[in-house]
C-alpha cells in the first residue's frame, strides 16, 4: 500500500522537476539563439535566389566590387570596436553622406547594394557599418536596435568629427536597422548635422516584433516564455524588449522621415509602419506602402518611388 502511494508522488516529483529545468533552460536557449552573435555565412538561400530583390541586390554587389572603399571604425559607449566600410561618392573631402544600418543578422555591404549606385548619384557618399555582434564588429550579443541606436549617433558624431561640422547626413536603415535609425531620431545628442531618417521595413517595438514572431512564425506560447526570455536579455545583454523602443523614440524626431513598408512582409507585421508614422513627432514625414514587397524587397519593387520620395522629402 505504501508503494502504491509513493509510486504517483515520485511521478509527481519527477514531473515538477523536469518542468522546473524547462522552464529555465527554454528562455536561455531562447535568449542565446535569437542574441547571440551570428556566424558570418556566404551561404545564399535557395528561397532567396532568383527573387526580384536578389537580382538588384546582386547587380548592386557587381558594381561594388568596382569601387573603392575605406575602413573606418569607432569604440562604442561600453567599450566594443566597430567597424564599417566608407564608399566615398567622389567628392574629396566629402560633404554629403548616408549612414546605412543594416538587419538583423545581414551585413552591411548586401544590404545596401541595391542604394549605392542611386546615392552615388546624388554626390551621397555611404558610410556602411557592421552592426555591433556582426563581425568584424566587436560584441556578444545583437543590439536589436536598442543599443544599436547608440552606436548609430556615435557614427553619425564620427562623420562630423571627422569630415567637419558643414557635412550633412541622412540616417537609412532596414528592418533592425530601421528601428536603430527611428531609435536613434529621438536621441538629444544626435547630431544637428542629421537632415532625415529613412526607416524600411522597421519594428515598432522588440516586445511586439518577437511576440510575433513566436507566436505566429514558431507556433509557442509568447505570452508565457517572451517575460521570461526578456529577464534572461536584460541581465545578460544588459536591455529589455521595452527600451527606447522606436515608436516611442520617434515621438522626439525633428528631422524629416521617410517610412518604408513592404505589405506582404511575413517578418514584420505591415502595420507597424503605420504605428510609426503615427507616433513620429516630424512635421515633415511621409508613408510609402508597398503591395507586393515582402520584408525588406520595397527597393526591388517600388525603385521609382522609393528614389522619388527620397528627393521630395529632403529636397535633394
Amino acid at each position: 500500500m505504501k508503494q502504491t502511494i509513493w509510486i504517483p508522488l515520485l511521478i509527481l516529483g519527477g514531473l515538477l522537476i523536469l518542468i522546473g529545468i524547462l522552464a529555465l533552460a527554454i528562455p536561455r536557449f531562447l535568449f542565446h539563439y535569437l542574441f547571440s552573435a551570428p556566424k558570418r555565412s556566404t551561404k545564399i538561400p535557395d528561397y532567396y535566389i532568383g527573387t526580384p530583390h536578389y537580382k538588384v541586390s546582386q547587380a548592386g554587389l557587381k558594381v561594388m566590387k568596382s569601387m573603392e572603399y575605406q575602413d573606418a571604425s569607432i569604440i562604442s559607449r561600453d567599450g566594443l570596436k566597430l567597424h564599417a566600410y566608407l564608399f566615398p561618392a567622389g567628392e574629396e573631402p566629402p560633404k554629403k553622406f548616408v549612414i546605412g544600418v543594416h538587419g538583423y543578422r545581414s551585413y552591411s555591404r548586401p544590404e545596401y547594394a541595391p542604394y549605392i549606385e542611386f546615392y552615388h548619384s546624388l554626390g551621397y557618399s555611404m558610410l556602411l557599418p557592421d552592426d555591433r555582434a556582426h563581425r568584424p564588429s566587436e560584441g556578444d550579443y545583437v543590439g536589436f536596435g536598442v543599443l544599436d541606436r547608440l552606436d548609430c549617433v556615435d557614427w553619425a558624431k564620427y562623420l562630423v568629427k571627422t569630415y567637419g561640422e558643414d557635412i550633412e547626413i541622412l540616417l537609412h536603415g532596414v528592418s533592425m536597422g530601421g528601428a536603430t535609425v527611428c531609435a536613434a531620431s529621438g536621441e538629444a545628442d544626435l547630431p544637428a548635422q542629421v537632415k532625415g531618417i529613412i526607416s524600411d521595413c522597421a519594428f515598432s517595438n522588440a516586445w511586439d516584433v518577437l511576440h510575433y514572431q513566436l507566436r505566429e512564425v514558431v507556433h509557442l506560447p509568447a505570452d508565457l516564455i517572451l517575460p521570461a526570455v526578456e529577464k534572461v536579455c536584460q541581465k545578460k545583454a544588459g536591455f529589455n524588449f521595452h527600451d527606447y523602443s522606436a515608436q516611442e523614440q520617434v515621438t522626439q524626431a525633428r528631422v524629416p522621415m521617410l517610412f518604408v513598408q513592404g505589405e506582404k512582409d511575413s517578418m514584420v507585421p505591415a502595420h507597424m509602419a503605420q504605428v510609426l508614422y503615427d507616433a513620429c513627432g516630424s512635421e515633415k514625414k511621409r508613408l510609402l506602402l508597398v503591395p507586393e514587397a515582402g520584408h525588406g524587397e520595397s527597393i526591388a519593387f517600388a525603385p521609382e518611388q522609393y528614389h522619388q520620395l527620397i528627393r521630395e522629402l529632403f529636397g535633394i
